[in-house]
């Protein structure tokens, strides 16, 4: 048991998902013409250890080109926005994520493509304007800054016209594969381009207030996306060698640098640059990594449900702190499996959450099926006499019938009278 974090870990961050609706089972790849894109918000609040998403916007597959269309969240004043650009029609969809009510507008870009977009201060925005090759990609035209609510272009950093066209093209095409550090001396900006010809991988590096720029051979372990730490000071990503990967800066390759067990389940995962923090996203929960010391990382796993959910989704949960070796587990929370229920939430399980992190529990029963605090209130250890479940318990939160929230660990002389109290203490929340 830990003292909860602070109120101001609470974050939000803007997800987008190509797929089917959170919650189903069997996500659809959203590739085929009578299937449809969603985009969703996803608020994470570390305080309560949940995340919730809502869906702000969806379209059909037949207005996105395949290989086209980048997404970017900014601010403009109190109202927040998002640009999405769907297909290569020099178009995008400015929506109002303050007010869903209201209509999506539509602005025009300054190239054909545009992919990827960054927010930089206010309400201006850096994008990469492209243009579409003849074998499905694009390429770079020119990277500029613009206003998207006025749609006015400030000014070109850089322009390429048809430098790249026949040999390079970017080489993620739902987000360019690019990141951004504003913390530099001089702000820079990258991509990573594919080489048509050779078959390699180069990171395009572009500083935004001279427009000078350098093209450099990489490592082809990236996977799915890129940002920029500035904790590491080096682009990050996920790549094949099993978890988060920093580009060398020496030799130009990718390190493994964090290891993530079951790496390749995750859906998707995005970044937030002002808190360092990593957030890989399941069907049903989040892992957050906080990249913002990198001698030590706070490693926590949060349940994700949508704002629709079932009201009880906020009494199960499991809230993983690798940095202390501590999980907190919400009273709710099954243990492992229910082969009554066709083990349809074993991803919600104690046991299957602590084994994506590489944990496991000393000793369980011979039921798995019942919750964490019904299990501890009647008295339940496990089927062993070498090994107990109660080892690895070092508190117990419960609420008593004043409403006073009580922190009982192994230290105080009440700790072992509550964990068999059968309710008689209070009502044990985790």
């Amino acid at each position: 048991m830990i003292d909860p974090p602070k109120d101001n870990d609470k974050q939000d961050a803007i997800i987008l998902i190509s797929n089917g609706r959170l919650h189903q089972q069997q996500l659809q790849t959203c590739s085929h013409d009578n299937e449809t894109c969603t985009l969703y918000k996803i608020d994470i609040d570390l305080v309560g250890g949940r995340a919730t998403s809502n869906q702000i916007a969806e379209w059909h597959q037949s207005n996105v080109v395949e290989s086209f269309g980048s997404v970017a969240g900014f601010k403009n004043g109190k109202t927040g926005y998002i640009v999405m650009t769907t297909n290569c029609n020099s178009q995008a969809n400015l929506i109002n994520i303050s007010n869903l009510s209201q209509p999506i507008s539509s602005i025009m870009m300054k190239t054909s493509c545009t992919q990827p977009i960054h927010a930089l201060s206010g309400r201006w925005l850096l994008a990469l304007g492209t243009a579409s090759n003849s074998v499905g990609g694009s390429y770079p035209v020119s990277l500029y800054i613009f206003d998207p609510i006025s749609s006015l272009s400030s000014r070109d950093i850089v322009h390429f016209d048809t430098m790249f066209a026949k040999s390079y093209q970017l080489l993620h095409p739902q987000t360019g594969f690019s990141a951004l550090n504003l913390n530099a001396a001089e702000p820079i900006f990258y991509a990573i381009l594919y080489n048509l010809v050779n078959e390699t991988r180069h990171i395009l590096s572009i500083h935004i207030e001279t427009g000078q720029w350098s093209l450099n051979q990489i490592g082809n372990n990236l996977l799915r996306n890129l940002v920029f730490s500035t904790e590491l000071n080096a682009p990050v990503c996920d790549c094949s060698l099993g978890g988060i990967c920093v580009l060398n800066w020496e030799s130009f390759q990718w390190d493994l640098f964090l290891p993530i067990p079951n790496f390749n389940s995750f859906m998707d995962w995005t970044f937030s640059a002002d808190k360092q923090t990593m957030y890989f996203i399941r069907k049903q929960n989040i892992t957050v990594i906080d990249l913002s010391n990198k001698l030590s990382f706070q490693y926590r796993i949060v349940p994700l449900i949508e704002q629709t959910g079932d009201i009880n989704e906020k009494y199960h949960g499991v809230i993983i702190d690798k940095k202390n070796n501590v999980a907190i587990v919400k009273a709710g929370t099954i243990i492992g499996p229910n082969p009554e229920l066709d083990n349809k939430d074993i991803e919600k399980s104690l046991v299957w959450i602590l084994n994506q992190v590489g944990y496991a529990l000393p000793d369980l029963g011979g039921v798995t099926r019942q919750t964490i605090a019904g299990f501890l209130s009647t008295g339940s250890s496990g089927g062993s006499l070498l090994y107990s479940f109660y080892e690895v318990l070092v508190g117990i939160r419960l609420i008593d019938s004043k409403g006073t929230i009580h922190n009982i660990y192994k230290t105080d002389s009440k700790f072992h009278a509550v964990g068999i109290s059968m309710g008689l203490f209070g009502i044990i929340t985790s």
